[in-house]
């Protein structure tokens, strides 16, 4: 979801600046594409707390007194991959934050060409970062088999 969010979010802008510009519509219609750009912020948020709760389940499995150790020594996810992972989505939450922030101080006043091309600049830039995780998060799932191995460790299937 968040992934759709990123890559539609510039489209929405483009299709609302252009439709400011031939008269279509009003300056107000910009609050639409900051509340897109808000729900990208939600989504963002509950991924990342879906992602801790998930690690906190993954940490009591692996505790020392698990019944589960030995399955999980020999098949847990490579520590690095997964703070690799969380450090791209701490990256894109923060650069997402910042955005807003910013598109919502362009926002106000004259809406100049250099405001709108910075909006879509800025949102353009966050598909890069998402794509980071995204793409940090697939390998973890397809390549390593984090998804089957958290299932296989929280239903006790060994």
């Amino acid at each position: 979801f968040t992934m759709g969010v990123v890559l539609i979010l510039p489209i929405i802008t483009c299709t609302v600046l252009l439709l400011i510009h031939l008269k279509k519509a009003t300056g107000t219609a910009l609050l639409f594409v900051l509340i897109v750009h808000a729900g990208l912020a939600v989504s963002v948020n509950l991924s990342s707390a879906m992602g801790e709760r998930d690690e906190r389940v993954i940490a009591k499995l692996t505790d020392k007194n698990s019944h589960h150790q030995n399955f999980i020594d020999s098949r847990l996810i490579d520590n690095e991959l997964v703070a690799s992972h969380e450090e791209e989505a701490g990256i894109f939450m923060i650069i997402n934050y910042v955005f807003l922030l910013i598109s919502i101080g362009l926002y106000g006043g004259k809406l100049s060409t250099i405001k709108k091309i910075a909006i879509l600049f800025m949102q353009s830039l966050l598909i890069y970062f998402a794509y980071n995780v995204a793409t940090s998060g697939g390998k973890l799932v397809y390549l390593h088999g984090a998804a089957k191995a958290f299932i296989n460790l929280k239903f006790g299937i060994q």
